[in-house]
Order: structure tokens, then sequence, then C-alpha cells
């Protein structure tokens, strides 16, 4: 069944009669004409909100990728538990450790995982000086902390956009304290 122009705009007008008599004469936009300053408002905070999420996600980016290259400055080296862990927080256990490293054994008290015990091996991240510190953040973490700052903005720009209309939108009443209209 081939559909020529002409039955697609009969079946358009007929659709059109069955709409009710207020939408009919109206046009697709729900929206009058004169667009509501609110609304106008809400655009350029919303536009304001794109360029703001992406300098919050550009610096975030930057921020933890510098942080990412300055981890080259860290080593791991293997260790061993040579004491059981202390809880030392709620979450959190320290246990003395041991390593040996250009022909000379070196301890430190470092952070573990709850289940180790002693005489478990374990790595061990040291940086310039050989004291020990964090593992190097990966350039995974630079890219989602970019994704979360940049979702951060635009969340927070919606929402600024939303609450401009609806308390200045002057088109509609909004309902205040029960009763009451504005």
């Amino acid at each position: 069944m081939s559909l020529d122009r002409s039955t697609l705009t009969l079946r358009f007008r007929s659709a059109v009669s069955r709409l009710p008599s207020r939408v009919r004469g109206q046009s697709i936009s729900t929206t009058s004409p004169r667009v509501a300053p609110a609304r106008i408002a809400a655009l350029v905070v919303l536009m304001a909100g794109v360029l703001i999420a992406g300098a919050a996600g550009l610096r975030s980016y930057t921020t933890v990728a510098a942080e990412s290259h300055s981890g080259a400055s860290k080593y791991a080296v293997g260790a061993t538990l040579i004491e059981e862990p202390e809880q030392v927080a709620s979450y959190r256990y320290q246990a003395k450790t041991q390593w040996h490293r250009a022909g000379r054994d070196e301890t430190a008290t470092v952070t573990v995982p709850r289940t180790a015990t002693r005489g478990d091996r374990l790595t061990v991240w040291l940086d310039a000086d050989d004291a020990p510190t964090s593992a190097p953040r990966t350039i995974t973490h630079a890219v989602m902390a970019a994704i979360g700052a940049a979702v951060v903005a635009l969340v927070s720009a919606g929402i600024a956009a939303w609450a401009l209309i609806r308390i200045f939108d002057h088109r509609r009443p909004i309902k205040r304290f029960g009763a009451l209209t504005c």
C-alpha cells in the first residue's frame, strides 16, 4: 500500500477534525508566540550552565591528571605484614610492614585491608624519599572526576532554570499556602 501526498493530507485533516475545538486552531507549540521573560532567563541559565559544566569538567580533569602524572615518581614494593593489623577507625586498619630495597630492610606502618593477617604479602607504594604514600591516580580517575563535576554543574543549572520558570512565569497561577493563589 503506497501512501501518496493526497492520502496523507486526508488522513491528517481527518485526525485534526477529531481534536476538540479548542485545540484545532492552535499551533503545535504549547507556549504562546510571546515568550515569557522567565523562560528566556531560564534558557540563558541553561546555556551558561553548559559552559560552566565544561569549565568545571576541564578543571577537574587537569587537576586529577596532574596528580596522576606527579605519581610517576611513586613506585611499588612487595611488603610483608610483620604484625597483626590494628583498627584505627571504624573501617580503617593499620599494620607494620617490612620490605627489602637496595640491600636493606625497611619497615613502616601502613593502611591494610581488614582481612589481612600477619605474614601476608601486599603492595606498598613509596614516594621519591622512600616514605609510604597512596597509590598513584590513573587517568580513569581524572575522567570520572571530570564527568562528575560536569554532571553536578548541569544538574544545578537545570534546577536553577526550572526554579526561574516556576517562580517568575506569571502565565499560570502558582498555589502557595494551600488555597491562596498568586
